[in-house]
């Protein structure tokens, strides 16, 4: 199956106006800022060994800073510094969890003025030397926008120096429902799987009904009884 890098988009200041004009530019001046920190990084990955790079959360934050929006809960670019700062300065979280390759962020907490649902990343790491993390990536849109979900919130990507490419695809099971929810544990590499249901209170997580275990290089499904998700956070 032939896959298309997906190009960061570019700040176009024509669509402000006179007024705005100054804000923008100082605004486009940030995310240029913030691309060329993230390219340098990128470009180290490439250059050293992944994993010591996903160790120490450098890996993450490229992903942070340089994902497309549809990936990351809608964040524009220029809030995504502002995001792991606030994150990591934060002792009394563990929300942007470096040593796990984790981010679990949540809309009721009170970063909520960033994103348009709470979201959880995982870096996958990958057994074959020289191959960098995959990047899992799960955003419930149910909870926010009290609807059914579809199959526009989880995602698995690859990234390299030209960018971020959707792999879901080839790694995803077939034979699971995309509209479910996919939590990565915090430790380990496991994700638990469960369905949504509607009810008075709205969207809610059902009981995890089985667990998908990354193996390095794809998913083993476990089946197992019904318990509580644990969000671990």
């Amino acid at each position: 199956m032939k896959t298309e890098f997906i190009q960061v988009p570019q700040y176009n200041s024509a669509y402000c106006s006179r007024g705005f004009e100054t804000r923008a530019l100082s605004l486009r001046r940030r995310v240029v800022a913030n691309r060329l920190v993230a390219i340098v990084v990128m470009g180290l990955i490439l250059a050293l060994s992944c994993s010591a790079f996903a160790d120490n959360g450098n890996f993450l934050n490229v992903f942070i800073l340089t994902a497309p929006a549809q990936y990351i809960a809608d964040i524009p670019y220029h809030q995504r510094e502002e995001l792991i700062l606030r994150l990591s300065a934060d002792p009394t979280n563990n929300y942007l969890d470096y040593p796990n390759g984790r981010l679990s962020y949540f809309s009721e907490n009170s970063y909520d003025n960033i994103g348009s649902s709470m979201f959880w990343i995982k870096l996958l790491p990958r057994e074959a030397r020289g191959q960098y993390p995959l990047v899992l990536i799960h955003m419930a849109k149910a909870f926010l926008q009290d609807k059914p979900p579809l199959k526009n919130q989880t995602f698995i990507l690859e990234g390299d120096a030209h960018g971020w490419r959707d792999v879901t695809s080839n790694f995803m099971p077939k034979d699971l429902d995309a509209t479910m929810a996919f939590i990565p544990c915090r430790t380990g590499e496991n994700i638990q799987v469960a369905n949504y249901k509607g009810g008075p209170r709205g969207y809610m997580l059902e009981q995890c009904c089985s667990i998908l275990h990354w193996n390095g290089h794809s998913f083993d499904e476990r089946r197992i009884e019904p318990t509580e998700i644990d969000l671990d956070d």
